[in-house]
């Protein structure tokens, strides 16, 4: 079961690097790091058939959510940036080891409320800004099945440097339509 959900989210993850600038798939990647951080919260769930569900489930429903309703996208992008916001803080967070309930939740606001402010005031570079360090979360949590190695200062320094290209890479990408 973990091999299954590592390779979900290492799939996912690096959809979003490639293809985040696209609502729907930052929808799903968010959604399913949104799920990874609830299923970190219950001990002993983190590799069952109940965690492949959340996670899964919470990815479809993003890009399903993230694909009809495009219309309100500006909307729907500020919702998405405070989500992953708030789901990036619980996952740095929880890459650091430093899972302190109610300060975690705090913390977590307050990155969703910067997440949100970054995807409303700067919309094509908040997409491309939030999908790369989603993108690069979601790969770097689904090495972390694979090895225990990515769990420390080396999923950190991953995670950075697969920000660091996912963004070159949208950014790129962006440019080259205008």
């Amino acid at each position: 079961m973990a091999t299954t959900i590592a390779l979900i989210l290492i799939v996912l993850g690096a959809l979003v690097l490639l293809f985040g600038k696209r609502v729907f798939v930052l929808a799903a990647g968010v959604g399913a790091l949104l799920g990874v951080a609830f299923v970190n919260f219950l001990p002993g769930q983190q590799t069952g058939v109940f965690a492949l569900l959340l996670i899964f489930g919470l990815a479809i429903a993003g890009g399903i959510l993230g694909f009809f309703i495009k219309g309100l996208s500006h909307i729907l992008v500020a919702i998405i940036g405070f989500l992953a916001g708030g789901a990036i803080t619980l996952a740095i967070l929880n890459s650091l080891g430093t899972n302190s309930g109610l300060i975690a939740f705090g913390l977590a606001v307050v990155g969703g409320i910067i997440g949100w402010v970054l995807a409303d005031r700067f919309f094509d570079w908040g997409l491309v800004i939030l999908a790369a360090l989603t993108g690069a979360l979601l790969v770097t949590r689904g090495l972390q099945f694979f090895s225990s190695t990515f769990a420390g200062v080396v999923g950190t320094i991953s995670w950075i440097l697969l920000a660091i290209l996912g963004f070159l890479y949208q950014s790129r990408i962006m440019r080259g339509r205008k």
